[in-house]
């Protein structure tokens, strides 16, 4: 019946046909009941019977494609609804529910793309968007997702392009933001700047002021980075990437007691950020507390960092702590990893 709905119902060309072929069948009826050139014997079914039949037929299947259409709908405003709670893996299960009517398929791809953006899947999201784009060209939140799909790929030239055509179709907050972040991402921090203010100005939001802190650190304004990340924690205390970026800034500024405890609640509020870790631990060791810097690197090594430069740093407290035997495991490891700073470390420990 999905082939009969689609082929003739939704098929505009095979609809005018039948149409025509029913209105063709009515004018022989009128003509053989005016002129009779058909001898009545010899009709096999009534001209006006099969009319009859064939329009029946198309008002049960036109009836039929109207409930499907409204399902549809009913379910694409469904998805409207999850959209706005994060439940991104529903909004693929129900987009698969959605069948035959080709706007309504059209919409159905663009919300799978949506999802599989959220559920960091931004391949996938690609896929579905470039399958809708021509369907989409005057819709500024397509471009601004499409965009975000490109950032995540890292195709920051690509995202800025398709952020541009959400910026020219309707200006918000949010497509400024993420076009100063891909600006960032390539170093065009002059015109990133310009971006994430104008963001602002439009809307003060967490992210925003985020991003704004992180370009300033960026271009070393360490103390007016502070102040966005400042801004940021306070509209959004649960923020750990505020939390992270200030730590940096103020490692920088040397104001490395603040930076651990910054690092410490951005390891309470996302515990499996390595960095986080990794990063305490070299303020630890900068400050001569060198155990502590120890069980940070383990922390960091054990969630998944495995930078040469954390055998490196973990190797040297270890043997200044005295433990050469480990610390030369890790300083041989680090030169392994092409780590040019441990061989010296290893001749001067190896001697003891």
């Amino acid at each position: 019946m999905n082939w009969i709905i689609l082929n003739l119902i939704t098929n505009k060309r095979n609809n005018k046909l039948i149409y025509g072929a029913l209105l063709g069948i009515i004018i022989l009826d009128f003509l053989n009941d005016q002129i009779g050139f058909i001898n009545q014997k010899y009709l096999i079914v009534d001209f006006s019977l099969c009319a009859i039949g064939i329009f029946i037929i198309m008002e049960i299947l036109n009836y039929w494609y109207k409930n499907l259409y409204r399902k549809n709908q009913r379910i694409l405003e469904n998805i409207k609804e999850i959209s706005r709670t994060g439940n991104y893996t529903k909004i693929i299960e129900q987009a698969e529910l959605v069948r035959i009517v080709k706007p309504q398929l059209t919409e159905k791809t663009y919300w799978t793309g949506f999802a599989y953006l959220y559920l960091d899947n931004p391949q996938k999201a690609l896929l579905e968007f470039e399958l809708v784009e021509s369907e989409y060209q005057k819709c500024g939140g397509f471009f601004y997702h499409k965009g975000l799909a490109l950032i995540d790929l890292a195709d920051f030239d690509k995202a800025i392009e398709y952020l541009t055509r959400s910026i020219d179709l309707e200006q918000n907050w949010q497509n400024l933001d993420q076009r100063g972040v891909a600006y960032m991402n390539i170093d065009k921090l002059n015109e990133a700047e310009n971006d994430l203010r104008k963001s602002i100005e439009l809307k003060e939001n967490s992210s925003n002021t985020c991003n704004l802190g992180v370009l300033l650190d960026k271009k070393e304004q360490y103390q007016e980075a502070i102040e966005y990340f400042n801004q940021s924690i306070e509209i959004k205390p649960d923020n750990p990437n505020a939390f992270y970026n200030r730590a940096l800034a103020k490692y920088s500024l040397k104001n490395y007691k603040d930076s651990i405890l910054d690092y410490t609640k951005t390891i309470e509020l996302d515990s499996e950020r390595d960095w986080a870790y990794y990063n305490r631990a070299l303020v630890n060791q900068k400050i001569n507390e060198l155990e502590a810097a120890i069980t940070d690197f383990d922390l960091a090594n054990k969630i998944g960092n495995d930078n040469k430069y954390l055998y490196l740093n973990r190797g040297f407290c270890k043997c200044e702590l005295g433990d050469i035997s480990n610390g030369l495991i890790d300083l041989k490891k680090a030169n392994e990893l092409d780590c040019k700073e441990a061989k010296e470390l290893i001749e001067k420990y190896d001697k003891q």
